[in-house]
């Protein structure tokens, strides 16, 4: 949540003054293709055409709108290379419930539009670790009441109303950010009737495991979903927890699948025994055999931040959840390392959190009834886990802007300069064609590209294409590449609304290097 999308219409969110509130997935920017690879923001304005919002009004309000499709219920596997701009990234984040079936905010504005019993759903979770107090946060409320009051520590900010219009579905607030208890309280007829919490949390230090359902057959329970959470000390979510939990299960049954919904985690989520957390949860898919004897599912993890940022504290938490029967308790007894050598009964035995630095992996064990059931490790280091820095961290591919490289290139080659990627077509002819999402009304759009020649000789001309229809030639003046340089030519070029095609084409005399373009 907090990523607003720049440029995605229709919902621009107010300017957050702080970059901190944006978060990554990657600690090392280099590790970006484009801009457009970040999480969708949690306030339904990463849209396909249309809000769900603006959808639900068209369906509500005209009597011959018989029906509508939302794309889509589950995000999905494929086309993250148009939307998401590729690998990594391996789902589209569309759904009202990700991979891992773990609702999205999205599914509760679903709620509040298709159900009676009262409900209100709040956004966005309330820890943020890097925003400075005072911070003017967006947070919404979806409820199906008349009215909903928004508490920050127990002082009142006012209520609003869901209105029925496509950008009033919501009640909103600009909250001014401190640490602490968001509570929404959701009225109708001035009775209350429904009521939730956002929390902030502390250091990630424990599991917490439920059964998320169960399938029946019309013979015995043979399927489960248990979700593991990462919590604080104090049993509050942390909503960034990104440690591994690892699994044993005891019984006739078996994991079938790992899945934390995570859109640009390539770990495949089956046949292994163990997953990271996405955002603080990890859902476990397990079938149980025909009988009736017990199972039950042993989780464990090294839980910390894993830049230390704000805590180098470290805990090792192992939790156990019964899926079927009765099991006897059995002592677990946990041994761990920090030196980067292999536990055993002879290391060092956890008995309380410990303090870590920077470069240090710590590695555990659990033992029960003399039998190692976890192998477990952690790693705690800089360019670990989720980004915390601002845009300007970013030297090329800021908001908006594609590379030369993450386009379809024919002809040219991919090249290196002053720590930049490019495409040079060293006198040779070929193309870059990017593919470009517009979820905004057709017209004319503002396109700059960055290049750079030395060619004396020639301007290198190329054609530039827009959906296979060539809107003009553009020329490349001679750049002094030498003190690495990069041009600007600009242009307007039509786009329809969707998904569109933008080509530059060489035309007999090869073509400049092309670092980058941008559409506005």
């Amino acid at each position: 949540d907090g990523y607003p999308n720049k440029g995605q219409e229709p919902f621009p969110l107010p300017d957050l003054t702080k970059k901190e509130v944006f978060h990554y997935e990657w600690a090392s920017p280099e590790n970006w293709k484009n801009a457009k690879q970040h999480l969708n923001s949690s306030y339904d304005n990463a849209t396909v055409r249309l809000s769900a919002r603006k959808n639900w009004e068209l369906m509500r309000d005209l009597p011959w709108y018989s029906g509508h499709f939302r794309w889509t219920g589950f995000d999905y596997y494929g086309e993250a290379g148009y939307v998401h701009g590729g690998w990594p990234f391996r789902l589209f984040m569309g759904g009202a419930l990700d991979a891992a079936g773990f609702k999205k905010d999205l599914f509760y504005f679903y709620k509040s539009q298709w159900t009676t019993e009262p409900m209100v759903h709040l956004l966005p979770q309330w820890t943020h670790p890097d925003v400075a107090q005072g911070t003017l946060i967006p947070v919404w409320a979806y409820s199906n009441a008349d009215e909903v009051e928004l508490f920050l520590n127990g002082k009142s900010l006012g209520k609003d109303k869901p209105g029925t219009q496509w950008d009033e579905m919501q009640c909103e607030w600009l909250v001014p950010y401190e640490p602490g208890k968001l509570v929404a309280k959701a009225y109708n007829n001035g009775k209350l009737v429904a009521e939730t919490m956002q929390a902030t949390a502390g250091t990630p230090s424990a599991i917490q495991l439920s059964i998320d359902c169960k399938y029946t057959d019309a013979v015995k329970d043979n399927m489960a979903i248990v979700t593991a959470q990462t919590n604080d000390d104090k049993g509050v979510m942390y909503p960034y927890g990104e440690n591994t939990f690892f699994y044993y299960v005891d019984g006739a049954a078996k994991i079938i699948s790992l899945e934390n919904g995570d859109p640009a985690d390539t770990t495949k989520n089956y046949g292994l025994m163990q997953r990271k957390a996405f955002m603080g949860l990890s859902n476990a898919f397990i079938e149980l055999d025909n009988h009736t004897t017990p199972v039950a599912l042993t989780v464990g993890g090294i839980f910390g931040e894993k830049q230390l940022r704000k805590s180098n504290q470290v805990t090792i938490d192992v939790e156990t959840i019964v899926l079927r029967g009765k099991l006897a308790e059995k002592p677990m007894t946990v041994y761990y390392t920090t030196d980067g050598s292999e536990p055993t009964t002879k290391s060092t035995q956890y008995v309380q959190p410990l303090r870590v630095v920077l470069g240090t992996t710590v590695k555990a064990i659990v033992v029960r009834d003399a039998k190692v059931i976890l192998k477990m490790e952690e790693a705690f280091d800089v360019n670990h886990g989720l980004f915390w820095g601002s845009e300007s961290d970013f030297v090329t591919d800021q908001a908006g802007e594609i590379q030369a490289v993450s386009g379809t290139i024919k002809g040219g080659i991919i090249a290196t300069e002053n720590g930049k990627k490019y495409v040079d077509f060293v006198n040779h002819e070929g193309h870059i064609i990017w593919y470009q999402e517009n979820d905004g009304s057709k017209g004319q759009f503002a396109m700059t590209i960055w290049y750079a020649t030395d060619a004396a000789y020639t301007d290198c001309p190329m054609d530039l294409i827009v959906n296979s229809k060539k809107v003009t030639t553009l020329k490349f003046p001679i750049s002094n590449n030498k003190k690495h340089d990069w041009n600007k030519v600009q242009t307007t070029i039509p786009l329809k609304s969707g998904a569109n095609y933008i080509e530059l084409r060489t035309t007999g005399n090869g073509g400049p290097k092309i670092l980058m373009l941008k559409v506005n």
